[in-house]
């Protein structure tokens, strides 16, 4: 029961973050999105190396600027005593913020209250519906959605990189990563 259970939620999740960011996109935007390689980074709360891994991709994005998707979702982590913490972060990429969550919210020292977490959420002006999600149920399935797709895609690091099919563990550098757009043929002329 509960492997069928995990198989429709995925295949939900993955519905879901297939259909989510193109309901804001017109057609030329679709096509363009679709055509172009897309890094996505998943990241757990304090990674030691999030920080040198966001500089890395944003470095890798300036250099490619509009050629390039890219993505942040937050790396579950299963030993966590901090429930709210994870519900928080999970939630908040259907808020269309957690990387300026995950920054903010890394900054503050551990453990994070949940009052540190709500004043957090307010400073980087999350809307006010944001504090009752995080009592609802939604919280909970947006948590669980985040370990369905990380479990699914067998994602057991913080950093991982998704790039071109190729997932990539651990911090990477700027020369890693074009490297790997040249090889999958990524490069200028087909991007």
């Amino acid at each position: 029961m509960r492997k069928q259970l995990d198989k429709i939620i995925t295949v939900c999740t993955i519905f879901l973050l297939i259909i989510f960011p193109i309901k804001t996109l017109n057609a030329a935007e679709i096509v363009s999105w679709q055509n172009r390689p897309s890094l996505t980074i998943f990241l757990s709360i304090d990674c030691r190396f999030a920080f040198e891994t966001i500089a890395t991709v944003k470095e890798l994005s300036d250099k490619h600027t509009g050629k390039l998707n890219i993505l942040y979702k937050y790396l579950p982590n299963p030993s966590s005593t901090n429930i709210t913490e994870e519900k928080a972060l999970a939630l908040s990429e259907s808020y269309g913020s957690f990387i300026q969550f995950y920054r903010a919210l890394s900054e503050q020292p551990a453990p994070r209250s949940k009052s540190t977490i709500l004043k957090t959420a307010r400073r980087i002006g999350f809307p006010e519906e944001f504090y009752l999600d995080l009592q609802k149920p939604l919280a909970s399935v947006a948590l669980e959605q985040a370990s369905v797709l990380t479990r699914s895609l067998a994602i057991k690091y913080s950093p991982t990189i998704l790039l071109k099919g190729i997932k990539l563990e651990g911090a990477k550098d700027v020369l890693e990563l074009e490297a790997i757009l040249q090889f999958t043929g990524a490069n200028h002329e087909t991007y």
